[in-house]
């Protein structure tokens, strides 16, 4: 046993002290670079002062990691951080190795990649016989929280940094501590139970920030979208969303950590361009992602009484393919699929443009899912093969948007649904039927567009049915700035 209590006075809000009983063990952040450096020795319990001591790492959750990968020869595991609870998951990441968590009460067996809860208390991890580590697992401390304190709205957004996670140290604005009013909360996720016009204080020392919540934009099963001030970046008004765990099982609490590592990883990649949603930063302890507020509808939103209809004219709907032509190639040219682009995830106001939102679906071009998205946007080639998903998957939803901001379909989201993973389930054919129909009018539109119309012409090219002689996103770029309708798709 060790004596944790010169650990906890200095490091008020570390999460796990790992022990290692092997050499050569190797600890790093999952799926970061560098190393863990917080290495310090601490007295054995029952020990007189000056006797044996260990040397343990200390762990202490902060914006960029979700826990942590132990390693040694052909063992492995994780131990990720739970954001939702007063605990951590256990990974077994051997490929064929059980592993035996040894508790203060009992042992549990953990099979070759399955995970498990653990709780507050000492732990070990064997092995055929062997001791890899011992580690403590410390209480998660409470955030503060300042209920409803009078606050202006913020003004617009300035210029932002570029997309990498937010070092909260390098903003000039200091977060102070209020004088009163403060709530501690241990519970859940502290994001998520923000109510609006709360503040809460994030971190320590220089690491410390502060974000006030405004308006709720969207709330999900598996997220929660607002509008907040956020002390650490420029102009101060950022939306903020947080990947929020769905079900009460380690595998549940697994896809969100996953799901929000995808999200922000891949968004975090991309520059700056005009036509696509900045990402301003992000934060591993409540499975948060910051972007730019811009203050414009989606198109979903743009509708006309009976719901069907895009409001806009010609110049809008020209306005909209171009941005998101430049949004798009500029994406494709990262090598990234959007992989859901509807009206839902388009902004769009005629001073800013059109603007390409959320990532969470987007993949690597040749890393495809076979499920997810919204039906009515895929490509006909996702009913021979959902490998097809792809960059030309992009282009045919954008001519399905296109189609309809044309007014030559409904609004999609008001038509039938089919699940999309069962399209390759035999026997349900339902899906498939539903599918089929959907394309057939889309192609029977399609045939009906104005040829000598230019905008016309460019939807009826991202719909062509064959994907190998579909526009690519680059040509298409081309080709509207050739015929002067390309907007400035900026890339800072």
């Amino acid at each position: 046993m060790l004596r944790l209590d010169s650990i906890t006075s200095k490091e008020p809000a570390a999460r796990i002290i790992l022990y290692p009983r092997v050499p050569e063990l190797d600890v790093s952040p999952y799926r970061g670079a560098g190393c863990y450096d917080n290495w310090v020795e601490v007295q054995l319990a029952d020990c007189p002062e000056g006797s044996e001591s260990a040397r343990v790492l200390v762990v202490t959750p902060n914006s960029e990691e979700v826990g942590c990968t132990i390693t040694h020869d052909r063992v492995s595991f994780h131990l990720y951080l739970d954001p939702d609870e007063d605990r951590l998951i256990f990974q077994n990441a051997c490929t064929y190795q059980a592993l035996n968590v040894r508790l203060e009460t009992k042992s549990v067996k953990v099979g070759p990649k399955a995970p498990v809860f653990l709780y507050k208390g000492s732990c070990a991890i064997e092995a055929s016989g062997i001791t890899f580590v011992e580690f403590e697992i410390l209480p998660r401390p409470s955030w503060e929280i300042a209920a409803k304190l009078a606050t202006k709205r913020p003004a617009p957004e300035s210029d932002s940094p570029s997309p990498k996670r937010v070092k909260r140290g390098e903003s000039t604005c200091q977060a102070t501590k209020p004088a009163r009013g403060l709530q501690a909360v241990l519970d859940g996720n502290a994001l998520v139970r923000l109510g609006k016009g709360d503040t809460m204080y994030i971190g320590t020392d220089d690491e410390r920030y502060r974000l006030t919540r405004y308006g709720t934009i969207a709330e999900q099963p598996n997220s929660s979208v607002w509008q907040a001030e956020h002390s650490a970046i420029p102009g101060g008004t950022v939306v903020v969303k947080i990947i929020r765990t769905t079900g009460r099982s380690e595998g549940d609490t697994l896809q969100a950590i996953r799901a929000w590592i995808h999200e922000s990883e891949i968004h975090s990649s991309l520059k700056s361009h005009s036509a696509i949603l900045r990402m301003l930063g992000s934060d591993a302890r409540f499975h948060s992602i910051f972007t730019e507020h811009i203050e414009a509808k989606s198109l979903l939103c743009q509708r006309t009484p009976d719901r069907n209809h895009f409001i806009g004219d010609n110049s809008d709907t020209q306005k909209i393919l171009a941005d998101m032509a430049s949004a798009l190639a500029f994406v494709h040219d990262s090598n990234i699929v959007h992989n859901d682009v509807k009206p839902g995830n388009i902004l769009y106001s005629p001073s800013r443009g059109a603007v390409l939102i959320d990532f969470g679906l987007s993949f690597r071009d040749g890393h495809p899912s076979p499920g997810g998205g919204s039906p009515w946007y895929l490509p006909p080639e996702f009913t021979l093969d959902w490998n097809y998903r792809g960059l030309p998957s992009d282009i045919w939803a954008l001519g399905i948007v296109g189609l309809w901001l044309l007014d030559r379909i409904p609004l999609p989201e008001t038509t039938p649904r089919w699940s999309i993973s069962n399209i390759h389930l035999a026997p349900d054919m339902k899906a498939i039927d539903t599918m089929t129909q959907w394309l057939e009018l889309a192609e029977k539109a399609r045939s009906k567009l104005d040829q000598e119309d230019p905008v016309s012409c460019i939807v009826r090219d991202l719909l062509e049915p064959d994907m190998v002689d579909r526009v690519d996103a680059a040509t298409l770029n081309k080709r509207l700035a050739e015929e002067g309708l390309l907007q400035d798709g900026k890339v800072e």
